[in-house]
């Protein structure tokens, strides 16, 4: 297992949000997208696109049109047949303003869009789309300065928000990724902002959230990524170990399902430690750490992106955020169930168009 450097993104940036989604018309493909984040120490936020093909890696391009309206740091993006949800952020400089706004871009037409804004605006906090085809926002820091464990529900066939229920711990900061019907909510910063070890876990079917179902991170962490990774492992990357000063880490810990006592670290680590970073599983089913900040205080964000391969590494079907190779394919097994990322049916794989 190694982590390898990859083309570095043009701009420097921390704060930003990493997704894989379809390749903006007139490519084809799967690549993985940059959007928003800041350049450190206190800076504006950044507007400017990227995108990275793992198929042509020499370097990352900026063939996405910039951010509509305001540029955002602190924003979370996911995707939802095909398009990329991005929501809320703030817009950079000392003072954290938190924003509602809520754009789609939508690849096969190379355009943004705008859609419903939070019910409440948020900054710092996580998104993500469940197999119930719905999107979630979690979390995060509102304009007062409260520290959030509020979650809003979207529904892109009403266009609207709805409160879902309340995640325990309010936090910002935090990282979150999907696997089947559950999301899984880690780390992030409480109301005193000290970093923290929690772990929660909200099933979509079910609308109820579960603190016992996974051990605490290894280590308190803030402004951390995670992905669900090759394999189904859930991967905690990175983060602030404190935040006066904001002190980067290293480390990289995972969680296997059939191993629920504990979260195991991963070596090696991070070639640098790195906080306010993103992460994404990529289309050739490796994982990549993108950005963030490697200096204590974070005075300046950093343009690296790392990509991570284990030995079970191969192409998935599954690209993490509730978007498939085919965003109106999802694999089921034998019985209907449906085929969670990284897993082998217990049968034939079979499609729900």
């Amino acid at each position: 297992m190694t982590w390898t450097a990859v083309a570095n993104l043009n701009t420097a940036r921390q704060g930003l949000t990493v997704v894989t989604a379809p390749a903006p018309s007139p490519a084809s493909g799967l690549v993985l997208y940059a959007i928003g984040g800041d350049g450190g120490a206190n800076s504006i936020a950044i507007g400017a696109v990227e995108t990275f093909d793992p198929a042509a890696p020499a370097a990352w391009t900026n063939n996405v049109t910039t951010l509509p309206g305001q540029a955002f740091t602190g924003l979370a993006a996911t995707t939802l047949a095909g398009r990329i949800h991005v929501i809320g952020g703030t817009r950079g400089g000392p003072v954290i303003t938190p924003s509602a706004t809520h754009n789609i871009f939508d690849p096969a037409t190379s355009t943004w869009s705008s859609v419903a804004n939070l019910t409440n605006a948020r900054a710092y906090h996580a998104a993500i789309t469940g197999t119930d085809g719905t999107i979630y926002a979690i979390g995060g820091v509102d304009g007062g300065g409260n520290v959030l464990n509020s979650v809003e529900r979207y529904d892109p066939v009403a266009n609207t928000w709805s409160a879902a229920a309340s995640m325990p711990t309010p936090r910002s900061g935090l990282a979150a990724c999907v696997v089947g019907d559950n999301v899984y909510a880690m780390g992030g910063r409480n109301a005193s902002g000290a970093p923290l070890t929690t772990v929660e876990v909200f099933n979509t079917r079910f609308g109820t959230w579960n603190a016992t179902v996974l051990p605490a991170l290894l280590h308190s962490r803030t402004n951390l990524a995670a992905s669900a990774g090759p394999g189904g492992l859930i991967y905690a990357i990175g983060g602030l170990s404190s935040t006066s000063p904001a002190t980067p880490a290293a480390d990289v810990v995972s969680w296997d399902q059939s191993l629920a006592s504990t979260w195991q670290t991963v070596s090696p680590s991070l070639a640098a430690a790195t906080g306010l970073l993103s992460s994404a599983l990529g289309p050739d089913g490796r994982l990549y750490a993108v950005g963030g900040n490697t200096t204590v205080g974070n005075s300046a964000a950093t343009r690296a992106a790392e990509v991570f391969t284990t030995v079970t590494a191969q192409p998935q079907p599954y690209i993490g955020n509730g978007t498939y190779q085919s965003p109106d394919i999802i694999l089921t097994d034998g019985s209907g169930t449906i085929v969670p990322p990284g897993g082998a049916p217990t049968g034939p794989w079979d499609t729900q168009l």
